[in-house]
């Protein structure tokens, strides 16, 4: 086997970067053998990466791929240089081996209990009336109609708690909420004080937060050497209270997923909109550690998946949709000329509101179904 195939394989059997389980430093570790084991440069590296790329969800950007190898090319490996190579090795046609078909994406596999279940689904909601968003407007214990983004936060965080607004959905968070003093603007370097500053009221994916208060600060998310750190304001090490859980739902009909969230006895405290067609609904659980975050997601989950929550939604440092702010636009998938996947912004006829539904701070386990209506 020569060595550019001994690469391919190699690659290969490494997993995928997947949103939101530690994609990053999946994807820095394939830059890091292909630039320390197999002794290559970045632009040597570059096709071997972009097949890995075809397997990742969602796909890295070239932007993002080529500052991964620079970063693995500056970072030593405790193993040194070439440990993957063999005396016999030649060095790889830097040109991908033969074209490479960009191939469906590979969904993670879900056990049984994490699908949607169109049968539990038609018992549950079985004798709910038709429900929709004026039909939870008319129940919210708080009037929704004039709540902005800063009065949502406040509503549902304590005093003196951070929330992490982010307008780039990949950034560390370009502003906070600082619940009693209002909004202000982050710098992407650290050592940069933050400037107060309103919210954003559009971006042009939409305008999401970070539904665990955090810190506000710098922490360390990743030792990269004995010297080198990777610091992040968004990760578990930021998070200084465990209260939150999101449900959203892509695989059932709005209408069907809107009185399953009407049923459910759950401590539902916000439903809004996600600028497109699903709602997203806050369960607020406070719990005393990441610990019973986890187990109480365990039990959770196995309620609310059979029913059409995405599974992958119930993740412990999750981004959510901020009413109160529109959305500009989407990404679509773009396959190029050459077979990869590629995105492309498509901006809508007008921008579409992030909006709130259904708010209530003191939420109970009690289902939505059985309120009174509060207001016509």
């Amino acid at each position: 086997m020569d060595l550019t195939e001994r690469i391919r394989r190699y690659v290969a059997a490494m997993p995928p970067a997947v949103s939101g389980q530690d994609g990053h430093n999946a994807t820095f570790a394939v830059a890091s053998v292909l630039v320390h084991g197999f002794d290559l440069s970045p632009e040597e590296a570059r096709p071997f990466l972009d097949e890995y790329n075809l397997r990742c969800s969602p796909p890295w950007s070239d932007r993002e791929l080529t500052h991964k190898l620079r970063s693995a090319e500056k970072t030593p490996s405790e193993r040194g240089r070439a440990y993957l190579l063999n005396a016999r090795d030649s060095r790889p046609d830097v040109r991908p081996p033969s074209p490479v078909k960009a191939a469906p994406k590979t969904e993670r596999k879900r056990e049984e209990w994490a699908k949607p279940n169109m049968t539990a689904i038609a018992n549950f909601t079985a004798g709910l009336p038709a429900i929709d968003t004026d039909w939870l407007r008319r129940r919210s214990p708080v009037e929704v109609a004039t709540v902005t983004s800063g009065a949502f936060l406040e509503a549902l965080y304590g005093r003196d708690e951070k929330v992490l607004i982010f307008t780039r959905y990949y950034s560390q968070g370009d502003f906070i909420w600082w619940v009693g003093k209002g909004g202000f603007r982050l710098s992407d370097e650290r050592g940069t004080k933050a400037v107060a500053s309103e919210l954003p009221k559009s971006a042009k994916l939409g305008v999401w937060y970070l539904v665990q208060p955090v810190s506000g600060r710098w922490e360390i998310g990743e030792r990269i050497s004995q010297d080198t750190a990777k610091y992040t304001r968004r990760s578990e090490a930021n998070v200084t209270r465990w209260v939150f859980f999101v449900l959203e739902s892509d695989e059932v009909e709005a209408a069907v997923w809107s009185k399953v969230l009407a049923g459910l006895r759950l401590p539902i405290a916000a439903i809004y909109s996600s600028g497109g067609r699903s709602l997203h609904a806050l369960i607020k659980y406070p719990v005393d550690s990441k610990a019973q975050w986890d187990f109480v997601k365990k039990h959770m989950e196995r309620l609310v998946c059979p029913l059409g929550a995405d599974p992958g939604a119930l993740s412990a440092v999750r981004l959510s949709r901020l009413p109160g702010c529109f959305r500009e636009g989407r990404e679509v998938d773009c396959p190029s000329a050459e077979g990869k996947r590629g995105k492309r912004y498509e901006r809508f006829e007008r921008p579409r509101p992030q909006e709130l539904v259904y708010l209530n701070p003191h939420a109970v386990f009690e289902p939505i179904f059985v309120m009174p209506e509060i207001r016509r």
